[in-house]
């Protein structure tokens, strides 16, 4: 059925009057009326749809009627065209009101719908964060709000609903365990930092009495080589003087071995040509053999006599270098009497007494170095 009443069979001039309009709209909203509608079932639903679309095609066949009668009938043209606006009017507040039940629960199922899915993106929004490492605090909130979320009647979302609840849990479950771990990880560098400082701390006072102990070694050290250093001095300049005529005695030593090692060497080049004279008399006849044998003889006693000369030199050496000590020791054995003798004769002539023992230990001590700024000329 495409209509509510049979349009077909009526006429024109009988619908478009006030009386006519109103008889037709009265059947036409009496019978949709007439209809038991159920919202809560599909079929009912359908129902409502299938009514609200045949009372919209009865309006348009109405209207097509009236649009041909003003055509045949120009001059009720405009009584014909109030009644085709009260016929829209009164038809569409009637499709509207047949159809505002099936409008609000398209609206609410729409609404429904959209609070299902808005509920589930809340699984999706929860597990991402912000930041790479989030407080254990604000992921387990969020557990919390996932187990919040999901205590919901999801109708025919349920399966969607529990996979959704299932990779969040998941996701924060996983993250959750993340943050502990790198919260731990944290806690134990610091504690390592902590360690690292207070050891650094120890090192720097260990450092500093190490630093203070050296200084006073150092100062103690510095005190003791002073001390040292003019000991050292005094024990130089006698060991230089010592060292004096050591290098005097060994330079002439030295030049008595030079001597003896120059007639070491002419013998041993003489024997050397001795042995070249001898390879070179095999060559030659028997006679110049024997002469060679007799300049070899010569050679040998010549290199004898030089090394007796040499011994005799280093004898002579050492017996001068004896003598040269001996006269150098009563040299100063001399002067040193002689200072002696000053001293005493100088005091005792009314200065002052002083007994010889007194005067030979001041000698001593000024010949050894000990009075500074006095000194004996030898």
């Amino acid at each position: 059925m495409n209509q509510l009443v049979v349009v077909d069979q009526l006429k024109p001039l009988d619908i478009f009057t006030p009386q006519g309009t109103s008889e037709i709209l009265d059947r036409i909203k009496k019978e949709a009326r007439s209809h038991v509608l159920d919202i809560s079932t599909q079929t009912g639903r359908d129902q409502i749809r299938s009514l609200a679309h045949t009372i919209a095609r009865s309006k348009t066949l109405l209207d097509d009627m009236g649009k041909e009668l003003v055509a045949e009938q120009k001059k009720q043209l405009a009584l014909v065209d109030g009644e085709r606006k009260r016929i829209r009017d009164e038809l569409d507040a009637l499709k509207e009101e047949i159809r505002t039940p099936l409008t609000e629960w398209e609206n609410a199922e729409k609404q429904r719908v959209e609070s299902h899915e808005a509920a589930l993106s809340v699984f999706e929004a929860l597990p991402r964060f912000d930041v790479p490492h989030p407080a254990t605090t604000e992921v387990q909130k969020r557990l919390e709000s996932v187990e919040t979320a999901n205590a919901r009647d999801w109708q025919e979302f349920g399966k969607r609903a529990q996979l959704a609840y299932d990779a969040a849990r998941k996701s924060l479950s996983g993250t959750l365990a993340a943050t502990q771990k790198y919260g731990g990880e944290q806690a134990e560098l610091e504690r390592l930092r902590r360690e690292e400082a207070e050891r650094k701390a120890r090192e720097r006072d260990e450092q500093l009495r190490a630093e203070a102990a050296a200084k006073a070694k150092a100062e103690a050290e510095e005190k003791a080589r002073m001390e040292a250093a003019a000991e050292a001095a005094r024990v130089k300049a006698e060991q230089e003087k010592a060292e004096q005529e050591r290098v005097r005695i060994q330079k002439e030593k030295e030049e008595a071995e030079a001597r003896a090692k120059k007639a070491e060497e002419d013998r041993l080049a003489a024997i050397a040509k001795a042995e070249v004279d001898r390879k070179a008399a095999e060559e030659k006849a028997e006679r110049d053999r024997a002469e060679a044998e007799r300049k070899s003889k010569e050679a040998v006693e010549a290199a004898s006599k030089a090394e007796r000369d040499r011994i005799d030199a280093e004898k002579r050496a050492e017996a001068e270098a004896a003598v040269k000590r001996e006269a150098d020791k009563k040299h100063r054995s001399k002067v040193n009497n002689e200072a002696l003798n000053g001293i005493v004769t100088h005091c005792n002539s009314g200065v002052i007494d002083i007994t010889p023992e007194i005067a030979k230990a001041v000698v001593e001590a000024i010949a050894k170095g000990l009075i500074p700024h006095v000194k004996i000329n030898y």
